[in-house]
């Protein structure tokens, strides 16, 4: 190069195209020798890690799924276990059995039997699930005639129909190795393989069984409760497997002699893995030497290699783990060939271009260089960082080449914008930013909107009576839950106020039904609520119970706050008004109270009665106020007559006949003696009456 292009190169920017082509021809001779050595390496290096890759995300999928039967079949017997301590269950009353097994066979698709065997009499129920996907259930009870026998019945329609009597085909639990086995360990215990009892002549079917014993309070055997599934659903999970992955994923049992042995293996014979039993088997021998070669107790999968009839697999292994886990080890095989097809056709082509570009390049540098862009570091770090939204402001970075100082520009012009999002909590508004390129400003505008507040009943004494931790924990996961309502709903977070919730709908998105959503999130809320209750108490825990009230009205919605610290919120009478109404079901006895201006725009689409005309502190006019109850699409008879009797009671109140109001709400007290607004209103109708 001549000294003036030197001073170009180093004593100011120079257009993009010539540091290209300068680059270019300066490393074009060393980087074909450099490309050519490290190809190879780096394209076995991709071999192992993609192999690494593709059987950690193949053995994700078969735990998960090894997890799911293991958890079904303990899960089930433990509830069972537990239903025959509480004495829901007896081993001399079989009803109560057979009647809960099969709908418990129906809800848990992958188990194939589930029943009791009784340790005294030798008596047996059971559900199971043949091939064909119905569910049938048998007893084997004593028939009339004293003889064993057996009771099969059919389940339809979420009930058991009886399929007729016969004798006995000889069945005894207390003969069968699951029984045996937990009997003997008198704990949940996984049998090793076997094949399950033939039924209505079905030969026999291999599988695995979960054995768990129920004892009396004297600690005598009543009983031995099984969860089985037979070895064919496993197998056609695994096929479906090495179908979509190629890779051959089978399951190896470790028995309770030591032995190890192939338990579950793809049913296919048509893929790269064809003669898979063989490769299996193959595995197995070599896998207490993989075992120790992998003591050193690394994170990843270990990958293994091994050579069976001059080719050559990848392999790996990982344990079942979990204190009710049987003994299982997942194992993988892929054939290497698989992935090093793709590695080496890459190399060859990219070599086979890299030697062709080289006989080209004297003559086509400049034209390569005016169509090529070359990856910029810190362009890609930047972009990274944005879709991570890691926006922090870096010391300023100038290049001299004048098209990458302009990228560089445009790239912290970006992230400028883009540091405004997080001044905000409402993703909807941090959305309409992105879009329009602004920055947060301060500032509202009116609106008509819903708000919601939602309250703990009695949480002082709650927080009181709890240490710090576990308050947070749990008032964590009931702000968690109640929130994820609100945004499904399409509401907006605005605040949490300890251990209550400020939110509102119709802003910063416009929504016509935000006062139906904002009932219908408030509906599913006191739904979730029932059930982390039931599992509160299960755990001993204290329960929560909400109160929330819904107003809707205009309101200034906007950004308050200070110009680096902003809050998107609601402000005026109508969010006062729903902090009130919050605290009036205390008064009432009720859940969820909303005015009339929420009730009227979805009067169509919910279920409510009316409670009261009040006025709350703050307001000079009276306010009717409701009892949200439910959907309209979930009404049933007995609510809708409840919402007419009401409507009706309080439409006559309102007409100052108070001996007539008094009476339709006594009668609404007969039919639901814990109706408070009934009681409440009656007993103010027959003051008024009497005065």
């Amino acid at each position: 190069m001549t000294p003036r292009t030197y001073a170009r190169l180093w004593h100011g920017p120079v257009t993009f195209r010539f540091a290209i082509g300068a680059i270019m021809l300066t490393l074009l001779v060393g980087s074909v020798a450099v490309v050519s050595m490290l190809s190879y390496y780096f394209g076995q290096k991709n071999v192992e890690d993609l192999g690494r890759q593709i059987l950690q995300q193949t053995l994700g999928r078969a735990q998960l799924r090894l997890f799911h039967l293991v958890d079904q079949a303990a899960d089930q017997n433990r509830v069972c276990q537990q239903l025959m301590a509480d004495g829901a269950f007896s081993p001399a009353d079989f009803a109560a059995i057979r009647n809960y097994l099969p709908v418990a066979v129906e809800v848990n698709q992958d188990l194939s039997c589930l029943g009791f065997g009784v340790e005294k009499t030798g008596c047996y129920v059971m559900a199971h699930r043949p091939p064909d996907g119905s569910i049938t259930a048998r007893e084997y009870l004593p028939l009339p005639d004293g003889n064993p026998g057996m009771r099969d019945y059919q389940f339809r329609d979420s009930r058991l129909v009886p399929a007729g009597e016969r004798p006995s085909d000889g069945y005894d639990p207390r003969t069968r190795p699951y029984y045996r086995l937990a009997k003997e360990k008198r704990k949940p215990v996984w049998t090793d393989a076997y094949d399950f009892w033939p039924l209505d002549g079905r030969g026999e079917v291999p599988g695995v069984t979960l054995a768990t014993p129920s004892y009396d309070a004297a600690g005598n055997l009543l009983g031995v409760w099984h969860a089985d599934f037979d070895v064919r659903a496993m197998n056609e999970f695994l096929g479906r497997v090495q179908r979509e992955t190629s890779i051959a994923v089978f399951v190896i049992e470790t028995r309770h002699d030591g032995a190890r042995r192939v338990l579950a293996q793809p049913q296919r014979h048509d893929s790269p893995a064809a003669a898979h039993s063989t490769v299996n088997d193959r595995f197995v021998e070599l896998l207490p030497g993989f075992i120790a070669a992998d003591r050193g107790g690394s994170k990843t999968p270990p990958l293994h290699e091994f050579a069976l009839a001059g080719e050559f697999y990848m392999a790996s292994h990982s344990f079942l783990s979990g204190d009710a886990s049987p003994h299982w080890i997942i194992g993988m095989v892929l054939p290497k060939a698989i992935v090093m097809a793709h590695v080496e056709a890459n190399r060859r082509w990219a070599l086979a271009i890299l030697l062709a570009c080289s006989a080209l390049a004297c003559v086509t540098i400049f034209i390569v260089a005016r169509t090529v862009a070359v990856p910029l570091l810190r362009v890609t770090d930047d972009a990274a960082a944005i879709g991570h939204l890691r926006l922090e402001p870096k010391p300023e970075t100038r290049s001299r080449i004048r098209e990458i100082n302009r990228l560089l520009r445009s790239v912290e012009g970006m992230k400028t914008n883009l540091r405004s999002f997080q001044k905000y909590v409402p993703s909807d508004l941090v959305r309409e930013l992105v879009q329009s390129g602004t920055e947060a400003r301060l500032g509202g505008h009116r609106d008509v909107l819903t708000i919601a507040f939602s309250d703990i009943a009695n949480f002082t004494p709650i927080a009181e009576s709890l240490p710090p931790e576990a308050l947070l924990a749990q008032l964590g996961e009931y702000l968690g839950a109640l929130s994820q309502s609100i945004l499904r709903h399409r509401g907006t977070v605005d605040k949490y106020l300890g251990d209550g919730i400020i939110a509102f709908w119709g802003a910063p998105r416009p929504n016509p039904a935000h006062a139906l959503d904002a009932c219908t999130a408030a509906l599913e809320q006191q739904c979730l609520l029932r059930d982390m209750n039931a599992l509160w108490r299960a755990a001993g825990k204290p329960q929560f119970h909400t109160r929330i009230g819904i107003h809707t009205g205009e309101v200034i919605v906007g950004n308050v706050g200070s110009a680096d610290r902003m809050d998107y919120t609601v402000i005026g009478d109508a969010v006062n008004l729903a902090s009130r109404l919050e605290g009036l079901n205390k008064l009432y006895g009720t859940r969820i109270l909303i005015t009339a201006d929420t009730w009227a725009p979805a009067r169509e689409r919910i279920a409510a009665r009316p409670v009261d005309l009040v006025q709350v502190k703050g307001k000079t006019q009276g306010t009717l106020v409701y009892e949200l109850l439910g959907l309209a699409a979930d009404l049933d008879d007995a609510l809708r007559h409840r919402i007419t009797d009401t409507t009706t009671a309080f439409d006559l109140y309102q007409r100052g006949d108070f001996a007539g109001a008094a009476a339709v709400y006594g009668r609404l007290l007969q039919a639901q003696p814990e109706d408070s607004v009934a009681r409440i209103l009656r007993r103010r109708c027959e003051e008024r009456s009497i005065g």
